[in-house]
C-alpha cells in the first residue's frame, strides 16, 4: 500500500510540474505576442526568436 501511495504522489508531482511548465510557456507566449504583435506565432518563429535571443545574451 505504501508503494502505491508513493507512485500516486510521484504522478501528482509530475502532473504539477507539467502544469507549471504549461503556465510558464503560456506567459512566455503572451509576452512574445505583446512584443511582436498578435499575429499568429508559429513554432518555427518562436524557435528563431529564442535562437536570436541566445546569440544576443552570449
Amino acid at each position: 500500500m505504501g508503494n502505491e501511495r508513493k507512485q500516486l504522489k510521484f504522478l501528482r508531482d509530475e502532473e504539477d510540474k507539467k502544469d507549471d511548465k504549461l503556465e510558464q510557456l503560456t506567459q512566455s507566449l503572451d509576452e512574445i505576442r505583446e512584443k511582436f504583435g498578435t499575429k499568429a506565432v508559429t513554432r518555427a518563429s518562436l524557435l528563431k526568436i529564442i535562437k536570436n535571443n541566445r546569440k544576443v545574451s552570449n
